[in-house]
């Protein structure tokens, strides 16, 4: 799901999943794209300023979040 506010968006994952995926978006709007292991009964959460460009990670240190123009 993404939500979007005046200054950016906020992307929400939860997996149900009992085994990992790997996730593939693009963002229509800013033309971004985004790609990460969403590991199994987890969530990944990440903000985005208007352009795109990922301004913070919930969990920074276990989830790497790849761009792609």
């Amino acid at each position: 799901r993404k939500l979007d506010f005046a200054e950016g968006s906020l992307y929400i994952f939860v997996s149900e999943l009992g085994m990992d995926a790997e996730i593939e978006v693009r963002d229509p709007l800013s033309g971004k794209g985004y790609s990460f292991t969403l590991e199994e009964e987890r969530s990944v959460l990440f903000a985005t300023d208007l352009n795109g460009q990922i301004t913070a990670v919930y969990r920074p240190r276990e989830v790497q979040i790849d761009t792609k123009n």
